[in-house]
């Protein structure tokens, strides 16, 4: 288990002073790079033998919004390996409660081919936590029946990755900018995103989306390369 504690900034809220979701998983991609590191699995140690970790599939709930000026710890561990996935914990903490937590799957893939890997295919052994009760439903499809066109996204220079392509944090911000949702008389309670295939700079990506009474349905589309890129649904509540 690793943790890692700041303080939510300005830049890291929606103008009601909620945290955005992009920004959070900002932390948490930074603080599951530095235990995957403490376990010998570090980006340049997995680049070595041509392996990355990409993220595939994320639930977050949020218990209670998380606001500009918080000071929060977040803590991660691999709980399990499931199937052909890592499936790691993410718990915040305000105060000595958790505030959120997310359940997150991630694939071994080898950075030339793109194609998955097993597990095993990794050198370093990176330990199992086990714990059944810390983990969140983690949905295998997202149902995106009715979505209707709303505009498309070109990806830029300023949302690649060293994997050189578009980072997994950088679509939480396209899937709201997809909807209107305002970010001043609502915060975010439930977050699901599910990452389909890849998409590099000059990739167009078109978005369809649907405000229901449950919540905010998006998909992606890469025109460019003819295939699914993201869904994703998250529900809000008023603040």
């Amino acid at each position: 288990m690793t943790e890692f504690t700041f303080t939510v900034s300005g830049t890291d809220v929606f103008p009601g002073g909620v945290a955005r979701p992009a920004a959070l998983a900002r932390y948490m991609q930074l603080v599951a790079g530095e235990d995957s590191a403490a376990n010998g699995a570090g980006y340049p140690e997995i680049r070595a033998h041509d392996c990355v970790f990409v993220l595939s599939k994320l639930a977050m709930h949020f218990h209670c919004p998380i606001r500009s000026g918080d000071t929060v710890t977040l803590r991660t561990f691999n709980n399990r390996i499931n199937g052909i996935y890592f499936e790691r914990e993410f718990e915040f903490f305000r105060g000595g409660s958790e505030v959120a937590h997310a359940t997150t799957l991630w694939a071994l893939i080898s950075y030339s081919t793109r194609v998955p890997l097993r597990p095993r295919t990794l050198f370093a052994a990176i330990p199992e936590e086990k714990r059944p009760t810390a983990t969140l439903d983690v949905p295998h499809s997202v149902d995106t029946k009715g979505v209707f066109p709303c505009g498309e996204r070109v990806a830029r220079l300023s949302d690649l990755d060293e994997n050189d392509h578009i980072n997994n944090c950088v679509y939480f911000d396209i899937a709201v900018d997809s909807t209107d949702f305002d970010g001043k008389t609502e915060a975010i309670t439930d977050f699901h995103m599910l990452y389909r295939r890849e998409a590099r700079r000059g990739d167009v990506i078109k978005l369809s989306a649907l405000h229901s009474a449950e919540g905010y349905t998006v998909s992606g589309r890469n025109e460019t390369a003819g295939t699914p890129c993201f869904d994703a649904f998250f529900a809000v509540k008023k603040l």
